[in-house]
């Protein structure tokens, strides 16, 4: 009977979580009454009545087919279903109460500040509508953005963190929770003027490429050099993906760009290239970090959930 009503427990918080029912008064309740053995007592302890707390300790055990507590003349006895049970749901409420404490310190707190480098295409259709989320449950938390190389930025902790694609940051020594599940790839893209002046088309080898002026971030381009045998003739390091469009714009020479970018440009000049036996990387968008403080890390914890939904 007691291995049963185990299982039922651990079911049942999983099955509450799952449909979102989670009534964690009546865990509260059932601790508090386990603990003081008197259902007066728990009444006030808990705050609220007597007829409360019965009502609570009859729906748990309806909802888990037991019977909990027993009365007697000082007040009520753990069943044996009850005391199997207690381990488990005294852990839980403890987890949830200090959850709740520091969502509470948090939100009361009036001098946190949030410091981060955020990738631009990733604050325009993620981070302003979050933002808006964040505001109205934290407003008295402050958020500093930064326009600086969020890798040198944590660093030299300057920053909470950063939010960039990871592809950029293989191999680095550096914490990191993936924000975004979708996976990304990389394009190469020219404009059709520059494949005319150079009597190509966008279907080429390797070879062709390697003749042609490259335009890339220097992280992403020490991940594509090594698919060449021989030496590229020309690359154009740039900062940010944005410079690398406005580099292929003026026919400059080919750019590294991502597909979600390359479609947002919405330019008919720009055209992605099909390059043969050639790999293409692909990367997620990623929060990078040493050390998260406490308002940083719900502001993460948050942003993840929300891009989610």
């Amino acid at each position: 009977m007691l291995q049963k009503v185990d299982i039922c427990v651990t079911f049942c918080y999983n099955l509450d979580i799952m449909r979102g029912n989670t009534n964690w008064n009546l865990y509260k309740t059932f601790v508090t009454v386990f603990e003081m053995k008197n259902m007066s007592h728990a009444s006030q302890a808990l705050g609220i009545s007597r007829v409360a707390v019965g009502k609570n300790i009859r729906e748990l055990g309806n909802q888990l087919g037991v019977i909990l507590f027993t009365p007697c003349k000082r007040g009520v006895v753990p069943t044996a279903e009850a005391i199997s049970m207690y381990p488990q749901i005294k852990k839980v409420t403890e987890i949830i109460a200090e959850t709740e404490n520091n969502l509470n310190a948090l939100n009361n707190d009036s001098t946190g500040t949030i410091k981060m480098v955020v990738h631009g295409w990733f604050a325009k259709h993620y981070l302003d509508k979050y933002l808006i989320v964040f505001y109205k449950k934290y407003p008295k938390i402050q958020i500093q953005f930064f326009q600086d190389e969020g890798l040198y930025m944590l660093k030299n902790k300057k920053i909470d963190f950063f939010i960039d694609f990871d592809i950029l940051f293989q191999g680095v020594d550096i914490k990191t929770k993936r924000v975004l599940s979708e996976t990304f790839y990389d394009n190469f893209v020219a404009s059709k003027s520059f494949l005319d002046k150079h009597n190509l088309t966008k279907d080429m080898t390797k070879e062709d490429l390697s003749r042609l002026p490259i335009i890339a971030r220097p992280e992403a381009w020490q991940e594509y050099k090594k698919q060449f045998t021989e030496p590229v003739t020309t690359i154009i390091n740039v900062p940010t993906v944005d410079v690398v469009y406005q580099y292929v714009k003026k026919d400059m020479g080919v750019g590294v760009f991502g597909r979600t970018q390359q479609k947002e440009v919405n330019d008919s000049n720009i055209v992605e290239l099909k390059i043969q036996d050639f790999e293409y990387l692909t990367s997620t968008v990623s929060c990078f970090y040493e050390n998260l403080s406490r308002h940083a890390k719900t502001f993460i914890d948050g942003l993840i959930e929300f891009c989610k939904e």
